[in-house]
């Protein structure tokens, strides 16, 4: 019996319609939702992989699908017109862990709320490289140390 993770599972199926769609142009504008868009797509793809770390990281309760559904139709998760990650807000999800730096990937982050739930560890520094981000809460977690400077930029 193989089983597939779901990153490296969707890793794959977004690689294969990546190279099948730009082996076959259409006459379609260029959409990174549909595929079309390759440079996009693959940071789209990247976005997956990051909310995949995230839950293997740090579980939670309903925010997760281990499917093969478009994460921007996840609760708790909204996208742009683009298909990129802007509001990650999983409040109450009881996550626990240590918050992934992967997050700092997510360069489209206007809300990241985190809050209630039983993260520990340090702010990673790489939420500074969000100069989109307006509102971080990660109010009620075990966090320890001052946040880094760099998410007050």
């Amino acid at each position: 019996m193989i089983i597939l993770r779901p990153a490296l599972f969707c890793g794959i199926i977004v690689a294969i319609l990546d190279k099948t769609m730009s082996d076959h142009q259409s006459d379609e504008s260029s959409n990174p939702r549909n595929g079309n868009n390759r440079s996009l797509s693959n940071t789209i793809a990247g976005e997956r992989l990051t909310l995949d770390n995230l839950y293997g990281k740090c579980g939670g309760k309903d925010w997760y699908k281990d499917d093969n559904t478009d994460h921007c139709d996840w609760k708790y998760i909204q996208c742009n017109d683009d298909g990129h990650i802007i509001n990650l807000v999983l409040e109450q999800q009881s996550m626990s862990g240590i918050i992934p730096t992967e997050l700092g990937t997510l360069t489209n982050l206007r809300t990241i709320d985190l809050s209630s739930n039983n993260l520990n560890g340090e702010i990673p520094s790489e939420l500074g490289s969000l100069t989109e981000m307006v509102d971080l809460n990660l109010s009620y977690n075990q966090l320890t140390g001052d946040a880094p400077m760099e998410v007050f930029d």
